[in-house]
């Protein structure tokens, strides 16, 4: 005769003879056991991540070199304020705005974002280009000189445009509005 039935975390409880009711009861209480003890330690791992999270854009802000072009987005302001990165604490970004030196509080800021730094914006192509003369233009030639072979280069230079903006921060959306 089997027993069924449902325990508390959805696992199937089932007794059988009593000579295998122990074993089994201890099996599947065992598996209930690993699949708790599982489901914490990823809740603990997920936890830390969010925490980790948190503090990852802050640390980026602060990976910028001074000079660095940024647009800062302001709470309440829908126009960024272009400027060059100076300095960052941990409450304020300090920039240079029109070469004025101004701190940004890091409450009031929304949004920043970065210009990517290395690399050319000049790019110079050379190309190449030989011909060798047919054994008819050559007996044309005849007595007007040698006819050898011609050799053109030609080079180009061009500006390209500046990289574009990336964001290195955003206000968490947990992050109080004050």
């Amino acid at each position: 005769m089997l027993a069924t039935g449902r325990g508390p975390n959805g696992f199937m409880h089932a007794a059988s003879e009593p000579r295998f009711a122990g074993k089994w009861r201890d099996l599947v209480d065992s598996a209930e056991k690993e699949f708790l003890m599982m489901r914490g330690l990823l809740l603990l791992m997920l936890a830390g991540l969010v925490a980790f999270g948190a503090d990852d854009e802050w640390t980026k802000v602060k990976a910028l070199k001074t000079g660095a072009e940024i647009r800062v987005f302001k709470k309440g302001s829908t126009l960024p304020v272009l400027a060059q990165m100076d300095e960052l604490t941990d409450d304020n970004l300090v920039v240079i705005v029109k070469k004025t030196q101004t701190a940004i509080p890091k409450d009031q800021i929304d949004r920043i974002d970065a210009r990517p730094t290395g690399g050319s914006r000049v790019t110079k192509e050379t190309t190449t280009k030989e011909t060798f003369p047919d054994s008819k233009a050559a007996a044309e030639a005849g007595s007007a000189g040698p006819a050898g072979v011609t050799t053109t280069t030609s080079t180009s230079v061009s500006m390209g445009s500046k990289p574009d903006f990336e964001t290195v921060y955003r206000r968490p959306i947990g992050a109080p509005k004050k």
